[in-house]
């Protein structure tokens, strides 16, 4: 069906990330879906693309939404709301989670602490344990508290084998949010038990910023190169990345959260 939408490119438009989101939702949707958000968008969209509720249709009411401002990367609380509305909370899950940026490299094993038997939607770190062995490299424990008062403190297990040394072990107040994190990148050539030598990027140092202006403890050890993320309007929620003995890689996924102090 042709229904003159716009051809946008999708490396140079404001809204890329917000469309690649709407692409990614698009597979997930039934066609009774379409149907529902079809007729909650209502006079919002043209009646012949509401009356279209196939992919194409759907793709064209976006783009309906976005040539009349009704949402932009900057802002689109009105699709949240819509897909809240029709029950498709997958979909609701999806535009409030970012995916952060891939630091480190791909040594090492994955990890992924939203995998934690214990872990739902409502925890979300909260503090950190982190131990080394006198060389400036640490490993990790991360504390997750929940927005359900009912449900306890979970500890994810340790991401990387220094424990020789306590170094800091750290837990913001209760329902205090996460809004940044830095960290450093150390390249240390290492001497392994078998007698091979690797020179590899290992990331420490990790600091937290809350909502607040609350911070984790300092970093004292070597300084390498930083790193640092954050997003305006979300808050930390879990933590994925690639480990052995270090840490070789993190990867923070960011929730969004309007009712920020």
């Amino acid at each position: 069906m042709d229904c003159n939408c716009s051809e946008h490119n999708l490396t140079m438009d404001d809204n890329s990330h917000l469309r690649r989101i709407i692409i990614k939702i698009q597979a997930r949707l039934s066609d009774d879906d379409r149907k529902y958000l079809h007729f909650f968008l209502g006079d919002d969209i043209p009646r012949r693309i509401r009356d279209d509720p196939t992919l194409g249709g759907t793709l064209c009411a976006m783009e309906s939404l976005f040539d009349r401002d009704i949402i932009s990367g900057d802002d689109f609380t009105y699709l949240i709301n819509a897909f809240e509305a029709i029950g498709c909370l997958d979909a609701v899950t999806i535009l409030k989670v970012i995916e952060g940026r891939e630091f480190g490299s791909a040594r090492g094993t994955h990890f992924d602490d939203s995998t934690h038997p214990y872990f739902t939607s409502s925890h979300y770190l909260n503090g950190i344990l982190a131990r080394d062995n006198d060389d400036d490299l640490e490993s990790y424990q991360f504390y997750y508290s929940s927005s359900c008062g009912s449900q306890d403190i979970i500890t994810s297990e340790r991401h990387g084998k220094q424990t020789l040394s306590f170094k800091k072990d750290f837990q913001f107040d209760k329902n205090e949010k996460i809004q940044s994190v830095e960290g450093h990148y150390l390249n240390k050539t290492i001497v392994f038990s078998n007698g091979t030598i690797l020179t590899m990027r290992i990331i420490t140092g990790l600091r937290f910023y809350t909502t607040k202006g609350y911070a984790s403890p300092s970093y004292a050890g070597e300084e390498g190169e930083m790193f640092e993320e954050e997003y305006e309007n979300y808050t930390l929620w879990y933590v994925t990345g690639r480990s052995d003995e270090y840490i070789h890689q993190l990867q923070f996924y960011w929730y969004r959260t309007l009712d920020i102090d």
